[in-house]
């Protein structure tokens, strides 16, 4: 009979301890932070098997773009990109939805710098859309691949 209020006694301290703790038996550990902006960290230490990241130097970059690589954008050019998109809209190659959408991504153009290859890299991707067009009329490229390149042409534009 002691015994068993022996034990009770030792169980009812036990349970009681544990929840007047308030967690403080737990084991702490560092909580990851999130880093804004990007951080390029060029090390490596085998002794600490990088665990220890908090550490490491860290190397910033930043890309610098040039000015000469700027141009300042035409609005007759992107008016004239608009209406081949309208063209295209009209015959069904692409869909509404994605007509707004790049319609609404080179109005923004307008009077701002951008970098030369994205002008010239977005009349060659409205070419490149219109040439998997014929071939899908010809049944070389099925609706799906058609979709798909399609998709990836877009995101040049």
């Amino acid at each position: 009979m002691k015994i068993n209020k022996v034990l009770s006694i030792i169980l009812l301290l036990s349970f009681v301890s544990s929840i007047e703790a308030h967690g403080r038996s737990k084991k702490h550990r560092y909580k990851h932070r999130k880093h804004s902006g990007t951080v390029l960290r060029y090390s490596y230490y085998p002794k600490l098997h990088n665990h220890y990241y908090y550490k490491y130097p860290r190397h910033y970059t930043y890309l610098n773009v040039e000015k000469r690589n700027m141009v300042l954008t035409d609005a007759d050019m992107i008016i004239n990109q608009i209406k081949y998109l309208k063209e295209m809209e009209e015959n069904n190659i692409i869909n509404e939805k994605e007509f707004k959408k790049l319609k609404k991504r080179l109005l923004n153009r307008i009077g701002k710098y951008v970098e030369k290859k994205k002008i010239h890299g977005s009349e060659q991707a409205i070419n490149q859309i219109e040439k998997l067009y014929k071939l899908e009329q010809n049944n070389i490229l099925t609706k799906k691949e058609f979709n798909k390149q399609k998709k990836k042409m877009l995101k040049l534009i």
